[in-house]
């Protein structure tokens, strides 16, 4: 078996062309809760294409926005930036957030809080982002990477707190939402056609679930209406 310094030894290669550099939220959460400690492990990843970058963002790994280097051995600590000068602007990311495929796999960690609708240049339906969401993907626009669709999402919040999720009203109405979509009378079509907003689901949801006197949550009754692809 390897030894830590002689595989640290062996994935310090000098790779040619573009570094793109990931971090695992997961490694920071942990150093985060130890007080990152020196045995608390912290790792940077850095590969050149970016076909391996988008295999590392489906395993839950996250791009740097920046990184800034400083040549200290040449002109000395006299070009670190002063304490509290300004971060550097971010470069754009390079690949659509919308073109990104989720992490497969079971869930592994979650965002804390349930990221806004991703819904570049305004052109895309509320029923259309509420059905993605459900079944395809969360798209984080503020992590730059695209999260497992909420179906594969533990139904039980002590699971969810454990990858790191805290917003249980959030996901509520989203389930609600997907809920009054596939549950209700109206087809997506339609429901689409008339511009249903937030508020409009959430009244749906509430008056079906009280039509069927269902005491089941909108995990539960969500479940019954779609069974995701393994």
């Amino acid at each position: 078996m390897q030894s830590s310094d002689s595989v640290a030894a062996a994935a310090a290669v000098n790779i040619p062309g573009e570094r793109i550099r990931l971090f695992n939220p997961t490694e920071l959460a942990r150093a985060k809760a130890g007080d990152f400690a020196d045995t608390t492990q912290r790792t940077l990843r850095t590969v050149n294409t970016k076909e391996a970058a988008d295999q590392l963002i489906r395993e839950g790994w996250i791009t740097f926005n920046a990184v800034v280097e400083y040549d200290t051995e040449t002109a000395g600590l006299s070009v670190l930036p002063p304490a509290g000068a300004a971060v550097p602007p971010t470069e754009e990311v390079a690949t659509s957030l919308g073109d990104m495929l989720p992490p497969s796999g079971h869930v592994q960690h979650l965002p804390k809080k349930m990221p806004a609708f991703y819904n570049l240049g305004n052109n895309r339906s509320l029923v259309d982002m509420v059905v993605e969401c459900y079944e395809v993907k969360v798209i984080d626009e503020e992590a730059k990477c695209a999260r497992h669709p909420i179906c594969k999402w533990p139904t039980d919040a002590k699971d969810r707190k454990k990858a790191g999720y805290e917003d249980g009203a959030n996901l509520n109405n989203r389930l609600a939402m997907y809920y009054a979509i596939k549950g209700g009378t109206e087809s997506i079509e339609e429901l689409k056609a008339r511009d249903v907003k937030t508020k409009d689901l959430l009244k749906i949801a509430r008056d079906l679930k009280a039509a069927h006197g269902s005491k089941k949550t909108y995990f539960e009754l969500c479940k019954e209406l779609h069974v995701p692809v393994a």
